[in-house]
């Protein structure tokens, strides 16, 4: 009778060690889902950002043409 309880208390315990590790693994491996997930969504969202300010720039006027400087130096005098 004692053994008999001794192996359910045994039994009982090695399960709540067997569930505790596996809950650890599921919290380890969510977190691990969870942080390559951000960092997808920051390199996305920092490509977006660039994508927009080129878009912005390029429907900007464009500079007019280059033009010389007046003669502000007589020539030939």
């Amino acid at each position: 009778m004692k053994e008999k309880l001794e192996s359910l208390r045994r039994k009982k315990e090695i399960k709540e060690m067997e569930e505790k590790y596996e809950k650890e693994e599921r919290e380890r491996t969510a977190l691990e889902t969870y942080e390559d997930w951000l960092r997808r969504k920051e390199f996305q969202q920092k490509r977006e950002r660039r994508q927009k300010n080129m878009k912005v720039t390029m429907l900007e006027e464009p500079p007019p043409p280059w033009s010389p400087p007046n003669r502000t130096v007589p020539f030939g005098k």
